[in-house]
């Protein structure tokens, strides 16, 4: 939760459609993060249908639809603060090799506009991971959560990225078991307090994961 006034203060969210909330949690930070399930995850869904859904809310007719299309591709570079090797590597571009050129033209346009990056080493999607599990706190000993609600979901990727012994040890520090799993169409590595909470919200082929440092 963030109160208005300091949101304000900070900046506010910026117009960056899909890409605002990572840009805006990013920028200002936070210190703490309760990965208890409270709704059904919106990554259930695909990367694509994320966008498709995104696009549909809010167009009505085919011109509005490719425009809106355009915006958001041009806005998520600039607010998850991709470098171009990350932006290519999307999956609608690594799925699609031939809309790399049209992907060179909107992230030329991305740059032009202005792209928002706050570290070096990691975009801003990495990045607001990071501070989620450097804040991680036990959900059941601080709010007397439900073990069974109990569940913390990060892309393979982004875990490499950020150390895959550093987040499994941030795991371990308030009780959560690590598990290699796939969700949907891509992996991600788990962490609950419960296996059964994997299968109950839709993760699959799950390997517990073993910190060899």
């Amino acid at each position: 939760l963030v109160l208005r006034e300091y949101a304000i203060k900070k900046g506010g969210w910026r117009d960056l459609n899909y890409a605002e909330d990572v840009e805006f949690f990013t920028r200002i930070g936070f210190k703490f993060f309760i990965p208890i399930i409270f709704r059904i995850p919106v990554n259930k869904k695909s990367y694509s249908n994320l966008i498709d859904s995104e696009i549909s809310r809010y167009s009505h007719n085919i011109s509005s639809n490719i425009k809106r299309s355009i915006r958001i591709s041009i806005d998520l570079p600039r607010g998850n603060g991709y470098k171009f090797s990350e932006y290519i590597s999307l999956p609608n571009f690594k799925l699609k090799k031939y809309l790399v050129p049209l992907g060179l033209l909107l992230y030329s346009v991305a740059k032009i506009k202005g792209i928002y990056r706050y570290d070096e080493n990691l975009n801003n999607y990495d990045l607001m991971f990071r501070f989620m599990v450097s804040g991680l706190i036990d959900p059941v000993k601080e709010i007397k959560a439900k073990e069974s609600d109990v569940i913390f979901t990060i892309s393979e990727k982004t875990v490499n990225n950020l150390g895959l012994s550093w987040v499994i040890k941030r795991f371990k520090e308030i009780n959560l078991t690590a598990y290699r799993c796939l969700q949907k169409d891509f992996w991600v590595i788990a962490g609950v307090k419960i296996k059964n909470t994997l299968y109950k919200h839709g993760l699959s082929n799950c390997i517990l994961m073993v910190d060899t440092n």
